[in-house]
């Protein structure tokens, strides 16, 4: 992974947006003051590509911002990609996934997941490598230079097993697991089924005597089948000879139906036309009045036409004056509320005239009382400037104690064992312990640990301060946010009130130039009738026209009402006419039903004679004939218990010829379940050889001498040849009875006089011997094609280390240059920073830490 480009806004101490490109900085030192922001610039790495950091959660934002967000673009096997991830307050985070194309149009392909746990298995994927192993390998993070050297032996094997690329072999062991699991759960299977198939087997005897009774029983019945059939069909035939005097019966009822409804019709059409013909007699002796009612009402009728006529030249002028009446009317009131509107808003603007000089007064009060406030705020950025800076050192001396409470409990613990140690023997390390050595080793562990608490007692008092600082300014900080509130509701108030004084002269204004006029116009206009002086003379002329019609309206009302009601004569006139046309028909066709009826009556009679005899001769038929129901569901209730009984024999032959083949899958799973056992028998070996113990110990075994040499050639360098490294990764168990070795991963430093265990260095030698694994570490990954790590990043020890310390550590890194593409060294000390023409160099400013780019 070779960083390109890193450009963060809102992180930690960079609220301004800040972007580093690294194209060209193959070794390069970020340089600054202490709590300046150069650690940062790391953790904005690791955050884009693992979300993960020093600080958690929203503890990275910039306290004068609601946001986060980091972009890194890195170069990786021949690939360029770029992650940007962020996170807002109170809203959680978010992160995209880009690789690089040709595209000239889209140049950057999409590569984010649809959740975010699934974009950052991608990236880790992508990488092969997590967090952890990221971090031990190719980062020396401040407070971290013996994060591999202080893990636990079981946790350092992991880390190494990571570096070397052997996390397949436990996915090759979890799938060997699997699939003896997934087998042995198929055996149970068989197994289950060949206890199913051996209970139906011990069951055949019974079946097949459970078969000989159900033929036995099913013969009997076929007989007695045959026996009740013929009895049944016996009956049917005396039964048949019938349906012929059936048929012959039905069609007389049929003829006696229609017989009965023929003379039904004939009284129905006979009593009708009596009716109608009675009517038009009694219609005909009306003759004389109807034909003096149609008279009178022809003559009114024409008196009507003539009214009709002077009506239509009447209403078209009746309607006309009606509208300029109307439009006359509604221009009065038009005119009326103008004048009252415009009266009103005179009485207003004069009302409002009288408060502007209350008003002004106020403006100029608020002024002042804006001004003044503004004073006492004006001290806001000096005070966020000196919590910005109190809150960086609170976030150092907090971070330097947790680590002094780490290595104090170390050192208490080393000191306590060889406190308590009475042989010849080194508690920490095994190794021989003369007696001035322990009392060498005992004296150097005192003071290392009453440096530590005195350090640690400094840094506790100072941290008190800094809090008791920090609660004096957010105190003031909260006064002066409330006179920002109180700032602005006045700034609010004289705005309203300037905006009230300009309205209120605008429209004073523009009611003089306008509106004032128009006031005086209306009120002429209404006292004297000027208005609508062409509809009212249009009105006139019409008025003298309707005199001229002398046409009557309740004249012609009165008239329509009398058409009105005699109208009905025209009805009864033109029934009368009909009458006279009709009458002689209706009498003949009255004489003919009359005649059809009495013949219909005679064949009714008939009809019903002939259909009272077949039933007759029908009944006595029937009375002597057997009951073939109950013969028939006898016989049906025969023939369902024999066709239940082949349905049982038919099973029961059906469970015989299972049983036969059940044997037969019997012999196959067994043959089924001895495959299944060899194969798990194979899976358990693979798996044991897939094991953290199988073939990846052996791997780890063959990769200890690559990294123990190249840790000693560092260390011996930086130990002037006098200090030596080696990896154990077996021991003996305390139970002297067992005869195996325990799996770990010890790390034991040679002197040159005796053999020690890590644990029982500290200080500058410690951090020479970490720095060497930690190196070696990251030249071993760099060869490893598991994982393609290009860059060394390196932000501890300098400090702790005298000139001729630092000296070996930069000829070190020196010695390793061409096996990364870019290293990145951190340091506040000035003198080593010079020892780098292409720096980074990091300023803590009042808006937030800046970076510039010095390339040499």
């Amino acid at each position: 992974m070779i960083p390109i480009k890193l450009s963060l806004s809102g992180f930690t101490s960079y609220l301004e947006p800040v972007e580093i490109d690294f194209t060209g900085l193959d070794l390069v030192c970020i340089s600054g003051q202490n709590g300046s922001g150069k650690s940062s610039l790391l953790d904005a790495m690791t955050y884009a590509l693992y979300g993960q950091a020093r600080r958690r959660d929203e503890a990275i934002i910039h306290h004068a911002s609601q946001k986060a967000e980091v972009s890194l673009e890195f170069g990786y096997e021949h690939q360029v990609y770029r992650v940007t991830r962020s996170i807002t307050r109170g809203k959680g985070s978010q992160v995209e996934f880009f690789i690089h194309t040709d595209d000239e149009q889209n140049p950057w392909s999409l590569l984010t997941e649809r959740t975010m746990s699934e974009t950052n298995a991608k990236i880790e994927h992508t990488l092969r490598l997590d967090y952890e192993t990221f971090i031990n390998a190719s980062f020396f993070l401040q407070g971290k230079a013996d994060l591999f050297a202080t893990q636990k032996p079981a946790d350092r094997k992991r880390i190494l097993s990571t570096i070397l690329g052997l996390d397949s072999w436990e996915d090759y062991r979890k799938r060997a697991a699997d699939l003896a699991k997934e087998r042995q759960g198929e055996v149970r299977i068989k197994d289950d089924r060949l206890k199913e198939i051996q209970n139906e087997l011990d069951e055949e005897p019974a079946r097949q005597s459970r078969l000989q009774l159900l033929e036995e029983k099913l013969k009997n019945a076929r007989a007695e089948t045959l026996l009740a059939q013929s009895a049944l069909e016996q009956k049917r035939a005396v039964e048949q000879s019938l349906a012929s005097r059936r048929q012959v019966l039905a069609m007389h009822e049929a003829q006696e139906r229609k017989a009965a409804a023929a003379q039904t019709d004939l009284k129905l059409r006979l009593s009708e036309k009596e009716t109608a013909l009675e009517e038009l007699r009694r219609k005909l002796e009306t003759a004389e009045s109807v034909e003096a009612a149609f008279k009178q009402l022809e003559s009114l009728r024409k008196q009507l036409g003539e009214l009709d006529a002077l009506s239509e030249r009447f209403h078209p002028l009746e309607n006309r004056k009606r509208d300029l009446d109307n439009h006359i009317a509604l221009e009065r009131q038009k005119l009326l509320a103008d004048q009252q509107h415009l009266e009103e808003e005179k009485q207003a603007l004069e009302r409002e005239s009288d408060q502007n000089t209350a008003r002004k007064a106020q403006l100029e009060q608020l002024h002042a009382q804006i001004i003044a406030l503004e004073e006492q705020v004006s001290r806001k950025e000096a005070l966020e400037l000196e919590a910005e800076t109190l809150q960086a050192r609170l976030s150092e001396l907090q971070a330097e104690n947790a680590g002094i409470e780490k290595k104090g409990k170390e050192t208490l613990e080393r000191l306590e064992k060889v406190q308590k140690v009475e042989g010849a023997e080194c508690p920490l390390c095994g190794q021989p312990l003369a007696l001035h050595d322990r009392e060498r080793l005992e004296q150097e562990l005192n003071e290392e640990l009453q440096n530590q608490r005195a350090q640690y007692k400094e840094n506790k008092e100072e941290i008190g301060s800094i809090s008791q600082r920090q609660r004096d300014l957010a105190q003031e900080r909260a006064r002066i946010q409330a006179l920002e509130k109180q700032i602005q509701a006045l700034t609010r108030q004289a705005d309203q009130l300037g905006q009230q004084l300009n309205l209120q002269a605008s429209r004073m204004e523009q009611f003089a130039s306008l509106k004032a006029p128009q006031l005086e116009r209306t009120r002429a206009a209404l006292a004297d009738d000027s208005y609508c002086a062409q509809e009212r003379a249009e009105r006139a002329e019409i008025m003298a026209q309707i005199t001229a019609l002398a046409y009557n309206p309740e004249e012609h009302s009165r008239l329509r009402e009398e058409v009105r009601k005699a109208e009905p004569a025209r009805a009864a006139y033109n029934e009368l006419q009909i009458a006279r046309s009709t009458v002689g028909q209706l009498e003949q066709s009255v004489l003919e039903l009359r005649e059809s009826l009495e013949k219909q009556e005679e064949e009714l009679q008939r009809v019903g004679q002939e259909r009272s005899k077949a039933a007759a001769d029908l009944a006595e038929i029937e009375n002597n004939l057997p009951d073939i129901q109950v013969t028939d569901q006898s016989f049906r209730a025969i023939q369902e218990a024999e066709a239940s009984l082949q349905r049982q024999v038919g099973a029961a032959r059906q469970d015989l010829h299972v049983l036969t083949e059940l044997k037969a899958r019997k012999i196959s799973l067994r043959e089924e379940k001895e495959q299944l056992n060899a194969e798990i028998a194979r899976l358990k070996v693979l798996e044991r050889a897939f094991s953290k113990d199988g073939v990846p110990a052996m791997l780890i075994e063959q990769a200890l001498p690559e990294l123990s040499e190249e840790a000693n050639r560092i260390l011996s360098r930086l130990s002037n040849y006098s200090m030596s490294v080696t990896f154990d990764t077996q021991r003996e168990y305390k139970d002297a009875k067992r005869a195996d070795k325990m799996e770990t991963l010890d790390i034991l430093i040679s002197d040159g006089s005796s053999t020690r265990d890590y644990e029982t260095y500290s200080g500058g030698e410690a951090f020479r011997i970490n720095f060497a694994i930690r190196l070696a570490l990251a030249r071993l990954l760099s060869r490893r094609s598991g994982a393609q790590l290009r860059t060394l990043v390196i932000d501890e020890g300098f400090g702790n280390q005298d000139a001729e310390g630092r000296q070996r550590l930069v000829e070190a890194i020196g010695q390793v240059a061409d096996d990364f593409d870019m290293i990145i060294v951190i340091t506040h000390i000035e003198e080593l920073k010079e020892q780098f023409p292409k720096r980074i160099e990091v300023e803590k400013t009042t808006s937030g830490s800046r970076v510039s780019v010095i390339r040499g």
